[in-house]
This record gives structure tokens, C-alpha cells and sequence, in this order.
């Protein structure tokens, strides 16, 4: 058996540094915040920072495409309370923005940690990868993109409570025009804890409509969701003046996949962990579900789930074509809830 000596260790340690010392040589530093990135490359955060930013502001600004951002561990805080438009890293110029990573670090205090959406755009981002962040007190999403191709894999969202409609993980593509197999979104390996929403408006008064949803995938026709894990979803009773019952919902993970009539490649929903999620409404928790599966297309699968504590278990009740393929369901465990399956169907063991 090998048995460091004095020399060898301290040639470990020399090769350690030199690794690190080579790979900052090869990145841009981002030693303060806000910072913004104008040109294509490599970037890595050098140390632990903090800023205090309000609305319509963001840590780390990208305006370029092929960028890799990798926090190497360190955290960016957001030292102020804003309940709209602040980001931890925010892509900006979203017409052309491409090939964008963040990973590796942690961001606290933002309304949203990494904000990639284009909503009000035509044209959407491709290629956007969030891997190994860890994303704490969002008031909005842990994780917001919208675009072709999205990877959100192996990151950790906890405590986002903020008013109306929450989110860990939200991503959507939002484009039928890009409802062909190559368009796909992987939200794979993340754990997700605390997503509450408060069921009011802004401006505090109760909201009519409100929702916290673990994670959200939509308008993608290639689906992957597995191994995640979400729990704590919470949701107050909503009682608007003009809308007595209110709506109100809570779901671990939620899947819209097709907004038009268009057939589409596939939907896999795989070893997912949904538990002890909790809506307090006067319905006693009517509307809590472990996975909704909304307008499938064709070949949709929900299996390996272990769903605790949720009114209904897995629904996949609608589907998006006359003649489209039901969801077929396979191995699911389900405890703890009034309507185990609503929908789909399930196969043998």
C-alpha cells in the first residue's frame, strides 16, 4: 500500500493550487458585482460577494452568447428586499443570446436566482444550462428559462415565498414553432424545498388565481424529468370578494407540453420524489397534486414515483389530439392521498 510522505503531499498540494491557479488563468475573473458580460468566453466568480440591488437590477448582466459561467463554489447575496425584477444572473439581450452555462456556486436574495426568460419576444434562446447552483430565498423562481434546448440538472432550490404564482423550476419553450424532437428539456437531479406562495397580489390584496408548483415544464416536445425531489409546497386558502372559492394549487411537478395540436416526440417523468406538500384552502386541500401531466403528446410515461401527502397523486387527464396515446403509468408509489391516479393508465408490474 502507498504511503504519503511529507514530499508527496506537499506535491499534492503544489499541483492542487497550480490546477486552480491554471484554471482561473483561463477564465475571466468576476471579482465584484454588478458585472456584466459584453463578449463570448470563459468567466469564473473569484470570491464570496454581495450587492444591494432593488428592481430591474441583476448581480451578473450576459449580453453575449457562449458564455460559461462558473461560480467555482462562491456565493452572490442580494443584501435588499425587492419583490419584482431583481436577478442573480440574468440573460439580457435574449434575441440573440446562445450556448449560455451557469453553474458551480450559490445565489441568495433575488426575485429570481437565474433569470433566462424572453416572454414578451419572438425570438427564444437556445442552449441554456444550470447545473450544481444552489438558489436560496427567491421571491419568484429559483430557476426561470425560456428557450430551445434547456438543461436544469443537479441543483438545489430552497425557500421561494413570494405573492401569486411561485416556482422552484420553471421552464418553457412558449413556441410551437419549435415543436420538433430536436427541441429538448432535461430537469434532472434537483431537490427542491420550500416553494410557498402567499395567494396575494402585490399590492396585498388576495389574488384570484394563485399556484406554487415544485417544478414547471412547458411547450417542450421532448421531455426528460427525473430523479428530483420536491417537497414543502405550500399554499393559502383564497377567498377574493368577487370570486368566493378562489383557485388555488399546489403541485410538485407540473407538465403543459403541447399549446397547438402538434404531435410531438416523447415525455418521460421518471423516479421523481413529491412529499409532504400541504395546501390550506377550505376544500381541504382539493387541488394539491404529486404530478400533473397536462396535453401529452404521444408516448408519455410516468414512472418510478414516490408521491406522499398530496390530495391526488399523479393526474394526466387531458390530452392534447383526439387518438393521442394516454399516459401510461408503471411503478408509482403513492401514499397519504384522496385520489391516488385521476387519468391515464396503468400498467402491470
Amino acid at each position: 500500500m502507498f504511503k504519503p510522505t511529507r514530499f508527496s503531499r506537499v506535491f499534492a498540494a503544489w499541483a492542487a493550487a497550480s490546477a486552480a491557479t491554471a484554471a482561473y488563468a483561463d477564465c475571466v475573473p468576476i471579482s465584484s458585482v454588478p458585472y456584466s458580460i459584453t463578449q463570448s468566453g470563459a468567466y469564473c466568480v473569484t470570491a464570496s460577494l454581495s450587492t444591494a440591488i432593488s428592481s430591474d437590477s441583476q448581480a451578473i448582466a450576459v449580453w453575449a452568447s457562449n458564455v460559461d459561467i462558473d461560480f467555482q463554489g462562491h456565493s452572490i447575496s442580494n443584501t435588499t428586499t425587492s419583490s419584482v425584477r431583481t436577478a442573480g444572473v440574468h440573460l439580457m439581450n435574449w434575441d440573440t443570446i446562445n450556448n449560455v452555462t451557469v453553474r458551480n456556486g450559490r445565489l441568495s436574495g433575488f426575485v429570481v436566482g437565474v433569470n433566462g426568460s424572453n416572454i414578451n419576444t419572438g425570438n427564444l434562446t437556445t442552449n441554456l444550462t444550470v447545473d450544481h447552483m444552489t438558489i436560496v430565498n427567491s421571491r419568484s423562481a429559483g430557476i426561470l428559462l425560456q428557450g430551445t434546448n434547456l438543461r436544469v440538472t443537479n441543483n438545489t432550490v430552497t425557500l421561494v415565498s413570494g405573492s401569486k404564482d411561485v416556482y422552484g423550476i420553471w421552464i418553457t419553450d412558449n413556441s410551437v414553432k419549435n415543436m420538433t424532437a430536436s427541441n429538448r428539456a432535461v430537469v434532472e437531479g434537483n431537490t427542491i424545498t420550500g416553494i410557498k406562495s402567499t395567494g396575494k397580489m402585490e399590492d396585498g390584496t388576495t389574488a384570484n388565481f394563485a399556484s406554487a408548483t415544485g417544478i414547471s415544464v412547458s411547450d417542450f416536445p421532448d421531455v426528460l424529468i427525473r430523479d428530483n425531489r420536491v417537497s414543502g409546497i405550500w399554499m393559502p386558502a383564497l377567498t377574493p370578494d368577487w370570486f368566493p372559492t378562489g383557485f388555488a394549487r399546489a403541485v410538485g411537478i407540473n407538465v403543459y407540453q403541447v399549446s397547438e395540436p402538434y404531435r410531438v416526440a416523447g415525455l418521460i417523468v421518471q423516479d421523481n420524489t413529491v412529499l409532504n406538500g400541504i395546501l390550506y384552502t377550505r376544500n381541504a386541500k382539493t387541488n394539491s397534486a404529486g404530478i400533473v401531466i397536462n396535453n401529452p403528446g404521444d408516448h408519455a410515461i410516468v414512472t418510478g414515483s414516490d408521491i406522499t401527502a398530496m390530495n391526488t397523486g399523479i393526474e394526466a387527464s387531458m390530452v392534447s389530439l383526439p387518438g393521442t396515446p394516454p399516459v401510461l403509468l408503471l411503478n408509482n408509489s403513492i401514499k397519504s392521498a384522496t385520489t391516488p391516479i385521476n387519468g391515464g393508465v396503468t400498467l402491470p408490474n
